[in-house]
């Protein structure tokens, strides 16, 4: 994998689960930003149709509040990079008291993959042999541990500070969204520029043009998010990945597998 797809896929990930924030929410407001100085409009535009326009330094705070408040959802994920299409993975979330239980369903070339993360262990179903019991449970060494960790540390809604306050912003308008499975939805869409220098850490450019992160996020009335487009260009390549929320308040019914139908031994497609 080159180094653009691992870094977005990194993005991606962060961006899909920090809409979850567990954990560390203690009913306080983020403090906020100041934007004297930035650029960026402190006046905002008026919104008809029962909208109301969130502030630059509210939006993500806003955004994951309305989202974590129905309690469940579903995400789809599209990513496109120069040479096509990548498979589309869909993500059903439920909050269940303090933590998060998600299925994530995948078709990796001729096999459905899934994964359920349920009280902090995570099994995969789909890369056994027929023969072998069908689902994996990941181990609970240092490594996976760490991994897995930081997906669920990424959900905490301080996470959106790794990428940094933003660098431009516009509250584009209303908009009807057509979602993945065709329905329409009326959503007020925004724009978000990440300063660069936020992307490379302060690191010094191999490149003499800057890597630049644009997230377009819409919202419907509710301040949930319908649809999140993150587009990262970076060494003169282009990666999007669009994600399309759904089903807000559903039961998804996601629980351990029986311990019959469970090994911990490494499945074949997985051991190179």
């Amino acid at each position: 994998m080159s180094l653009l797809p691992a870094a977005l896929a990194l993005v991606v990930i962060a961006l899909l689960l920090v809409m979850v924030t567990l954990g560390k929410d203690d009913g306080s407001e983020a403090p906020a930003a100041d934007l004297a100085g930035t650029g960026i409009p402190t006046e905002l535009p008026d919104l008809d149709e029962g909208f109301e326009a969130i502030a630059a330094d509210q939006l993500f705070a806003t955004v994951a509040g309305a989202q974590r408040a129905a309690g469940s959802w579903e995400v789809s994920s599209v990513a496109r990079v120069a040479e096509g299409n990548l498979p589309t993975a869909t993500q059903q979330i439920a909050l269940v008291g303090d933590q998060v239980r998600f299925r994530v369903l995948m078709q990796v070339q001729d096999r459905a993959v899934e994964g359920r993360w349920v009280d902090e262990i995570f099994y995969l179903k789909g890369l056994n042999p027929r023969r072998w019991v069908p689902w994996y449970q990941m181990p609970d060494d240092e490594n996976t541990r760490s991994y897995l960790n930081a997906l669920v540390e990424a959900s905490d809604a301080d996470s959106l500070s790794r990428l940094g306050e933003p660098a431009t912003y516009d509250v584009v308008g209303l908009e009807d969204v057509t979602e993945i499975d065709d329905d329409v939805v009326r959503a007020a869409h925004y724009r978000v520029g990440i300063d660069p220098g936020d992307l490379t850490g302060g690191e010094e450019e191999t490149s003499d043009v800057p890597p630049s992160l644009t997230i377009d996020l819409w919202v419907d009335a509710q301040d949930r998010p319908v649809q999140v487009q993150t587009t990262l260009v970076s060494q003169g390549e282009e990666f999007t990945t669009t994600l399309f929320f759904s089903d807000y308040g559903a039961s998804f019914d996601i629980s351990a597998p029986a311990a019959a139908d469970v090994t911990e031994e490494i499945p074949p497609l997985m051991r190179r």
